[in-house]
């Protein structure tokens, strides 16, 4: 990923009980933008601080046991609509339980984490979805910076992947990320377009964009 795709370095503080992203309605988030013009690619989080309780950066899709501890997002949205995946994206409080099988990351001041909220061919990855835990006992301090995939593909106010050959040496028409037209994060699934539309108006308001400020990284 080129340094020059880099975002603002951001620094962001947690007070005890404070989790998420202030000011959210929900604290699992993706950082790629799926609707808006800024496609997030990579984050970088590295810790500040440690020595206090909570504070872990956890991914409910991705499991210490077996399946995840989140169902995927698609498929939530399938089966009960926009409100029952909201539900699930309110819930951070149970995949920072120690009870759950959720991969949690603690700080440790100066270690550094890194993933990718897209897939090698640049649509949006969905089980990247995440959220910061609040921290007990102290202070939780983070240095968070994006790279985006803006400028590395053809982009107008909507994200297009790349284009394919087919079997003749010519390329495939690439389709537009929209709210009628949402890649599934594994398999070739698709939200209905009138669910996708009000999941990604909600999801649109949570996700951030270059101009959010600091404290409300993460």
């Amino acid at each position: 990923m080129p340094e020059s795709h880099a975002e603002p370095l951001q620094i962001a503080r947690y007070a005890p009980g404070e989790g998420g992203a202030p000011g959210e309605s929900f604290g699992l988030h993706t950082d790629a933008d799926i609707a808006g013009g800024v496609l997030r690619a990579a984050t970088l989080i590295v810790f500040l601080s440690d020595g206090f309780g909570g504070g872990q950066t956890v991914f409910p899709r991705v499991s210490l046991s077996r399946g995840g501890a989140l169902p995927p997002l698609q498929k939530l949205a399938a089966a009960g609509g926009a409100a029952l995946l909201l539900k699930q994206l309110d819930s951070l409080a149970q995949y920072c339980a120690p009870t759950s099988s959720a991969l949690r990351i603690t700080p440790r001041k100066g270690a550094g984490l890194l993933f990718f909220s897209v897939h090698p061919d640049g649509s949006p990855d969905l089980d990247a979805v995440h959220g910061g835990c609040p921290p007990t006992g102290g202070v939780k301090w983070i240095a968070q910076q994006w790279f985006s995939l803006e400028g590395l593909y053809p982009t107008t106010r909507q994200w297009r992947p790349p284009r394919k050959a087919d079997t003749h040496g010519r390329p495939e028409p690439s389709c537009a990320v929209d709210e009628e037209n949402v890649p599934a994060a594994r398999g070739g699934e698709r939200f209905a377009a009138q669910m996708s539309e009000q999941v990604l108006r909600r999801l649109r308001e949570q996700l951030g964009s270059a101009g959010v400020p600091p404290e409300t990284a993460q």
